[in-house]
């Protein structure tokens, strides 16, 4: 043997060296890339149903118009009983048509669509409810768990 050999013998050896490094690179990146499709996968599936929820619940707050909220008092949430009041469509199947109806509902137990278009304008909320924190929707849930305990809190 003589020492071209072994020189020639490391020499490509290096490279066998380098090559199989990239090759291993390569194997790691194509399984991340396997990992990365699947994930983005499933995030455009998330996203899909959340702008499906949001335009669903978007529908349902846009069926809800003229909503009010009136108290029973003098604007004392300790002792009032708050109502919402609203016009809303509904389907009539006699005549074919959404048609225009008033109802009005409980503060302390609406619908979920009901209780998101109030949320979507807390304008329609009166002062005394308002008062009890500075989130509306906070200030709703206060409200009515201190009405459920028969008091409301300071």
């Amino acid at each position: 043997m003589t020492t071209n050999h072994i020189a020639a013998v490391k020499a490509e050896l290096s490279t066998v060296t380098a090559l199989a490094d990239q090759l291993r690179a390569i194997q790691a990146a194509v399984a991340r890339e396997a990992d990365l499709k699947r994930k983005l996968t499933q995030l455009e599936a998330q996203q899909a149903d959340a702008d499906r929820a949001a335009a669903g619940k978007a529908a349902a707050v846009a069926r809800f118009q003229n909503i009010r909220v009136e108290g029973t008092g003098k604007g004392n949430p300790r002792i009032d009983d708050y109502t919402i009041h609203y016009t809303a469509s509904h389907w009539d199947s006699m005549l074919g048509e959404q048609v225009r109806r008033p109802g009005k509902q409980s503060l302390t137990g609406p619908t979920p669509e009901l209780y998101a278009a109030v949320l979507a304008d807390p304008s329609v909320l009166p002062a005394a409810i308002l008062a009890l924190d500075a989130d509306a929707d906070a200030a709703v849930r206060r409200y009515c768990r201190d009405k459920a305990r028969g008091y409301v809190s300071a």
